[in-house]
């Protein structure tokens, strides 16, 4: 099976722990924009919803080049 590659920077996508956020979150359009234009695959985090589990991470693929665009775009931002 051929490994997933990020649809921007070309990299293939690598397992990691990213952690779950519970809760009514209020995510600004302008970042949810970005997200997708210049770093789909940065997966920081995860969206769990109102309801709590015991879980506090999951493992997601992530762009290390995606995860670097979004530190730089809040940095800016």
């Amino acid at each position: 099976m051929e490994a997933k590659k990020c649809e921007i920077h070309d990299d293939i996508l690598k397992p990691a722990d990213v952690p779950i956020h519970y809760g009514l979150l209020s995510i600004d359009d302008k970042f949810v924009e970005a997200r997708e234009r210049l770093f789909p695959n940065a997966n920081s985090f995860v969206m769990g919803g109102c309801v709590f589990q015991d879980e506090n991470e999951m493992e997601l693929l992530i762009c290390e080049k995606c995860r670097e665009a979004e530190n730089d775009w809040q940095e800016e931002n």
